[in-house]
């Protein structure tokens, strides 16, 4: 079996706000943990099966 790590980039929102095209739940969200981030060591990304492989982001 073979195990594959990927680490994601930031996301890359050039010079807007988030609050301008996601609802306010989404931004606040994003807000909140970006906040957080700096004191995470590690991410697990976890989809769900039925979704295609297409509809994710890389």
């Amino acid at each position: 079996m073979r195990l594959t790590c990927f680490l994601r980039r930031p996301f890359d929102f050039g010079q807007r706000d988030v609050a301008h095209w996601f609802p306010g739940h989404m931004a606040k969200g994003l807000k909140q943990m970006r906040a957080k981030l700096s004191k995470v060591d590690c991410i697990v990304e976890v989809h769900d099966a039925r979704i295609s492989f297409r509809t994710r982001t890389k």
